[in-house]
């Protein structure tokens, strides 16, 4: 809600390595905000600020590849 009223906010970043949190990130409001992922879906109040939605149904395999170059990048 803070980002569609214009408002900064601080983003928790995961460390897939040793499972904590690390320092947040702070996002900026824009004109446009893109969520991406299913969660953000599953709370009925996100659902509420979404203006227009958009699901792409990836294939199994660019999935995949997906997660083995951000496990690399990442981990």
């Amino acid at each position: 809600k803070a980002l569609k009223d214009g408002q900064s906010v601080m983003k928790p970043i995961y460390n897939h390595v040793n499972g904590t949190l690390d320092t947040p990130e702070k996002i900026e409001p824009t004109p446009v905000i893109i969520i991406e992922g299913l969660h953000p879906f599953v709370d009925e109040r996100v659902r509420e600020l979404i203006d227009f939605s958009l699901y792409l149904d990836i294939s199994p395999d660019v999935k995949l590849n997906w997660k083995i170059q951000r496990d690399m990048e990442e981990r």
